[in-house]
């Protein structure tokens, strides 16, 4: 066992440092058994004074201790990224981080897709309160085009009330059916390429409301039918082609109806809409994508009870998303409360840390949970470019 005097020295002379993944850490002797457990605030270094095997013995605020290496990421030194608040404000790119340096390599290589993707994206909603602080585990210097830069390995902290809030939303959105868009390119609207219902979707994907995961089906004018999930980010026209004409009746004879599920109906106005119960039970909007002057939709619209009717407009695409964004149907989540991501945001800026989302917002795992689940918080071991121009790196204070 070492004294105070020469624990003292040990860890002013550690020559790494252990930055713990989770707020409690449990604390053991060099047998394994359990002494105690301790809480710790994200960002804080703790100076590894010896390893042997799978453990750490590293300096506490309580008094040194071993630590198993699952619960800890060991650094050379004690450095952290931090970004300013007077950074944040500004107009800036956004931060984007990944789980693993392949998929950045190949980001950096010219990779856009799947092999590339970022797994996290920092969401910039409000001034912050105070400076961001990322500890970093590792750096590397990699040479594009001529270019050296450098990536840096950093702790993502997560929040115990954000990881809540995300739960709640994912519950909600597993609770609700898939909001529904019906794409009517038959009779008129096939004659109309300009304002098409697939070139409305298309252009849809500017407003937040799309991170609501959406059942599109396209029924063309000669009856080809095409089907599939999207978030409206993905164009419609690249949808798998189903089998078969199918009349607009049979194909909304295929779902379910669900009372309170968003439906929107992208039509002509020579579309005389179905009776048919999925129409009847739903929160439905009924939108027509050509000039002329028929009544047909409108007269179904209202027949079928519809909560808004968006006639032909300049401006439809702005319409369309106005009416989306206002309707329970069509959001995320359900409940007496709405929880939505400004909630996930508030509760990551109230700990002092980084509001981020998710790339895949379906994946309920995605973000884990901490495992103090009452004001904890875990770390996120993440890739990301450093910027000299957000990220000041250096020496923790």
């Amino acid at each position: 066992m070492l004294g105070a005097p020469a624990l003292a020295q040990s860890c002013a002379g550690a020559g790494q440092t252990a930055w713990p993944l989770d707020a409690t850490l449990k604390v053991t002797d060099e047998t394994g058994a359990r002494l105690r457990s301790e809480a710790v605030a994200f960002g804080t270094p703790l100076p590894v004074i010896r390893l042997e095997g799978n453990q750490a013995l590293i300096c506490l605020p309580k008094g040194a201790g071993w630590i198993d290496l699952s619960e800890v990421a060991l650094a050379k030194t004690a450095t952290a990224a931090t970004l300013a608040p007077d950074i944040y404000e500004t107009t800036r790119s956004t931060l984007m981080f990944w789980r693993r340096l392949e998929s950045l390599e190949r980001f950096l290589g010219g990779d856009v897709g799947v092999g590339g993707a970022q797994d996290f994206t920092e969401v910039i909603v409000a001034p912050s309160p105070s400076a961001f602080v990322l500890p970093v585990l590792q750096t590397r210097t990699v040479v594009r085009s001529g270019r050296s830069i450098e990536l840096i390995r950093v702790h993502l902290p997560l929040s115990a009330e954000a990881t809540k809030v995300w739960q709640q939303m994912q519950a909600g959105r597993a609770d609700r059916a898939r909001p529904l868009v019906i794409l009517d390119h038959s009779g008129s609207s096939g004659r109309f390429g300009h304002e098409s219902p697939l070139d409305l979707v298309r252009h849809l994907d500017d407003d937040p409301f799309v991170r609501a995961e959406i059942e599109a089906v396209h029924l063309t004018d000669d009856g080809a039918v095409y089907t599939g999930v999207t978030t409206l980010q993905l164009a419609v026209s690249d949808l798998p082609s189903g089998a078969g004409a199918q009349p607009l009746a049979d194909l909304l004879g295929r779902f379910e109806p669900v009372p309170g599920r968003g439906v929107l109906v992208l039509a002509g106005g020579d579309v005389d809409l179905p009776d048919v119960p999925v129409l009847e039970a739903a929160d439905l909007i009924v939108a027509q994508v050509t000039p002329e002057l028929n009544p047909d939709l409108q007269a179904a619209a209202t027949r079928a009870e519809a909560v808004v009717f968006i006639g032909f407009a300049t401006d439809s695409t702005e319409l369309i998303a106005d009416a989306l964004a206002s309707r329970e149907g069509f959001r995320t989540v359900s409940g007496n409360r709405a929880v939505d991501y400004a909630d996930l945001f508030a509760a990551q800026l109230s700990n002092g840390f980084l509001p981020f989302l998710p790339t895949d917002l379906d994946d309920a795992g995605a973000l884990p949970s901490p495992t103090d689940g009452s004001g904890g918080w875990t770390a996120l071991p993440v890739w990301t470019v450093r910027n000299e121009l957000i990220l000041e790196v250096g020496p923790i204070r």
